[in-house]
């Protein structure tokens, strides 16, 4: 939950548990489709990477983030988020036992909903050996057709090289927004 929450990943390297935080770090290297390695069995020449997206359709409209107000006496509270113009009816819910204010709340829920549509951009790659140095939760900048993309590494496999599952990042979105605290009135 606290991942979810806060915004960061954990992962195993080297016998340890390391923590990082989501786009606290810059790129760790650029790849173009040069870099890449073509591990295609002849029916798939020159695929080198594969860049899927997902259907707005399956994305939500809004995110509801509830969680302890500690200003409040510790009643629940219940934050929204909601984007403009979707063509979705989807709502995604996330209820957090964490003790917090009303104006970070609203900003975790600003930011859940952000990075689920920044995220809806997922790759596939395969770097050679000689880049075996990168972990999960690294950020990497993949140059195809003429635009820039940032990922964050979600997964890897290894088979002689190395297979890398990338989601979109944007490493703006996670710096705390700016939400007002609501004034609530006891009867």
């Amino acid at each position: 939950m606290l991942e979810i929450v806060y915004f960061f990943d954990s992962f195993e390297s080297d016998g340890i548990i390391k923590f990082r935080h989501r786009g606290a770090f810059g790129s760790q290297i650029n790849y173009t489709q040069d870099d890449l390695v073509d591990v295609s069995d002849g029916g798939d020449a020159g695929r080198l990477f594969e860049i899927t997206r997902g259907q707005e359709t399956e994305l939500p409209l809004a995110t509801k983030f509830s969680f302890f107000d500690g200003t409040q006496d510790y009643r629940q509270g219940t934050v929204e988020s909601r984007r403009l113009t979707v063509h979705s009816d989807r709502t995604s819910a996330v209820q957090a036992p964490i003790v917090m204010r009303q104006a970070m709340a609203q900003a975790i829920a600003d930011i859940m909903l952000q990075e689920t549509w920044v995220a809806r951009e997922k790759a596939r790659i395969t770097i050679p050996p000689s880049d075996l140095f990168l972990e999960p939760s690294d950020i990497l900048t993949l140059t195809a057709h003429g635009h820039n993309y940032k990922f964050r590494i979600i997964g890897m496999a290894d088979h002689g090289a190395r297979e890398l599952e990338l989601m979109q990042i944007d490493p703006t979105i996670y710096e705390h927004a700016r939400a007002a605290d609501r004034i609530s009135r006891t009867p």
